[in-house]
């Protein structure tokens, strides 16, 4: 184990992400169903893989993710 390095070492030359800032689902934010049930807690960011349409274990396509397909089910709140 002496020869290994640490984490902070292996680790100092890359550049991490802050994915809070990555804008996933731009059409969900603002639908009627983008709510989903997480256990038993109601979430309605619309920042989910999944949706009332799209209910778990279903998960919503990725072209929804990075917008460039359109929701058919959408629906303006």
């Amino acid at each position: 184990m002496p020869n290994q390095k640490r984490l902070e070492d292996r680790y100092a030359d890359e550049v991490l992400t802050d994915n809070s800032k990555i804008k996933s689902y731009p059409q969900c934010v603002d639908c009627l169903f983008r709510g989903v049930e997480i256990n038993k807690k109601w979430i309605a960011d619309g920042d989910r893989a999944s949706c009332r349409i799209f209910s778990p274990p279903a998960m919503k396509p990725m072209e929804f993710y990075h917008g460039i397909a359109k929701c058919e089910f959408y629906e303006k709140e």
